[in-house]
């Protein structure tokens, strides 16, 4: 790297330390800093992602990686974002289909993170308009469930799901 170089990348070193996040940097051009990221440590990395998150990707996809799955869960704990993409290229990943098995789109949903309706890969079932014709008919699972399991704080929601669609 040349002088006029380093030199840039010192002062720019310098006016994100200053500012705490990357008001001056542009979004996508923040790629000169990752270096000095992992060099801060993890703890620090996670709060530069959270920075990042807020400046502009609420919602969106955050990659990070790694091997431990203790870290990795608590990245995904603290981020906000629809995908959580790890060990794979984020934009890639991020519309499915080559690296994983998200639905493949190039629309991608940002949830309410990012005053969207969906965190899904949008895809062209979502983009059709589907008229369902429903007709008046009773729902016997609705009233063969026991009711009071509801009020039970000793089920979990995953139990009550099970006992609402099992086969009788």
């Amino acid at each position: 790297m040349n002088d006029t170089a380093t030199a840039a990348n010192e002062i720019m070193e310098r006016a994100i330390m200053a500012s705490g996040i990357f008001e001056m940097l542009d979004q996508k051009k923040t790629d000169r800093i990752v270096e000095k990221v992992f060099n801060a440590g993890f703890n620090s990395a996670i709060k530069l992602c959270i920075d990042l998150n807020y400046l502009g990707g609420l919602g969106h996809t955050v990659s990070i990686y790694a091997n431990n799955n203790a870290r990795i869960r608590q990245f995904s704990m603290l981020m906000n974002a629809g995908r959580i993409v790890v060990n794979t290229p984020s934009a890639q990943g991020a519309v499915g289909g080559i690296y994983n098995c998200l639905n493949t789109s190039f629309t991608l949903g940002c949830g309410t993170w990012g005053k969207n309706i969906t965190t899904e890969n949008v895809t062209t079932r979502h983009l059709l308009n589907i008229k369902r014709i429903c007709r008046r008919r009773t729902n016997e699972k609705w009233l063969n469930f026991v009711k009071e399991k509801y009020l039970d704080e000793g089920e979990s929601a995953d139990d009550i799901i099970r006992s609402y669609h099992r086969n009788y």
